[in-house]
């Protein structure tokens, strides 16, 4: 696996997302998402959390297609700094950017308050489009995968964003 390559990254529960890679370091997998022929944002794959990586004919058919669409690679998300998660959500929070953080059993949607070496707080938003009351803490060892950029978060933090907090 190179940065270019379409793959599927398995997490442990046996649920693949697909993607173009676009950034490995030592500790994550950047992943560009695709979901139903079209970019839906990005999601950051520790590498202890990854099952398996599938890079066969079939991926390789399936980027051909989506080079043959033109789909838009131009976001490379180099603003995320891919050194650890405390290094990444510092990053994430800088922008302001609205994050989707998964676990074994849920995920949680917010925008990034503080990192700390063992977790993230999150100013979270429920799935109804409202700013929760109290902060979320999520340890770094419960982190599956995190979403960044994906139209689902987007539209909940806009709808949340529409009246004063």
């Amino acid at each position: 696996m190179a940065s270019g390559d379409y793959v599927s990254i398995v997490t442990p529960d046996d649920t693949s997302y697909d993607g173009f890679v676009i950034a490995l370091s030592d500790a994550f997998v950047l992943l560009q998402n695709i979901e139903s022929w079209r970019v839906d944002g990005v999601r950051v794959f520790p590498l202890g959390q990854i099952a398996e990586i599938r890079h066969d004919d079939v991926r390789k058919g399936q980027q051909a297609v989506l080079e043959w669409r033109g789909v838009d690679r131009g976001d490379r998300y180099e603003w995320l700094d891919l050194g650890d998660f405390q290094a990444l959500f510092e990053s994430v929070r800088a922008r302001g950017v609205t994050v989707v953080v998964h676990d074994e059993e849920v995920c949680d949607l917010g925008v990034v308050i503080a990192a700390t070496a063992a977790a993230v707080e999150l100013r979270p938003i429920d799935t109804g489009g409202n700013w929760e009351d109290e902060p979320w803490s999520v340890s770094y060892d419960d982190i599956w995968h995190v979403g960044i950029g994906d139209d689902y978060s987007a539209v909940l933090r806009a709808y949340a964003d529409r009246t004063p907090a």
